[in-house]
């Protein structure tokens, strides 16, 4: 009796690991102390290299749907007021996803980083592209909301 029960316990609790683990959210976001996001008009993001999915334009197509000036390109050749750097990460489960997506808001010249954002998804919290997007900027811009100089 004792075996049929530890034989059915042991594969129940793999089952509830690997379901648990592939449920699992992330979200943080951050502004460096002494720096106001609400000074911020305008966005140059750079491009990730190893992006293959237009990331970057999504997140262009974000910002200027939160009403603000953004362009693509570099920090060198475009005036802003914050230089946005990104990391994604894709992965496969029966369709590619993106799995995290880490923003940084940066000083233009320095480089030196204002805020930072990330959300992470697992498969089945799974969020499009656009949405992870939407998602870590406006935590973004939330976790700016009353920092001042």
């Amino acid at each position: 009796m004792g075996f049929c029960r530890t034989s059915f316990t042991i594969p129940a609790l793999i089952v509830v690991l690997f379901l648990s683990a592939c449920t699992a959210d992330r979200e943080s976001a951050s502004v460096m102390p002494g720096n106001d996001l609400s000074r911020l008009r305008s966005f140059v993001v750079e491009p990730y290299p190893e992006e293959k999915r237009s990331v970057e334009q999504l997140i262009v197509n974000e910002l200027r749907r939160l009403g603000y000036k953004a362009e693509l390109g570099s920090p060198e050749h475009i005036q802003a007021d914050a230089l946005v750097t990104f990391r994604s990460k894709w992965f496969w489960d029966i369709t590619m996803y993106l799995l995290e997506l880490d923003i940084q808001l940066r000083e233009p010249k320095s480089r030196f980083p204002i805020a930072t954002a990330n959300s992470f998804h697992a498969s089945l919290t799974r969020r499009s592209a656009e949405e992870m997007v939407r998602e870590v900027l406006g935590n973004l811009f939330r976790a700016g909301e009353g920092k001042s100089k």
